[in-house]
């Protein structure tokens, strides 16, 4: 074994490796905006889902996958309230 390990030492090349390292680097990201109370406030106030009743979300969260549904109770405060509904999680976890 010891003299496997050592041949394998012996012929390594990290000449790519380095080349690759070498010209890799990070990304420049200078674009950065802040959103002002009002912003979100008419963001939040004009957004056609807070129009949509609750009752109405909750059927259509429920045709969701459960990854799908993971992640759309990322979006905001409601859909995550809709999202953890058990009517909704005892229905994925009886089918899926």
């Amino acid at each position: 074994m010891e003299h496997f390990t050592s041949s394998l030492k012996e012929n390594e090349d990290y000449s790519d490796v380095e080349s690759i390292e070498s010209k890799a680097s990070p990304p420049n990201i200078t674009w950065q905006h802040t959103w002002s109370f009002n912003e979100t406030e008419n963001a939040l106030t004009q957004s056609v889902f807070a129009r949509i009743p609750s009752e109405i979300m909750l059927r259509i969260f429920k045709l969701f996958s459960v990854p799908d549904l993971c992640n759309v109770s990322l979006v905001c405060r409601r859909f995550k309230m809709i999202g953890d509904q058990d009517e909704i999680w005892k229905l994925k976890c009886n089918c899926e």
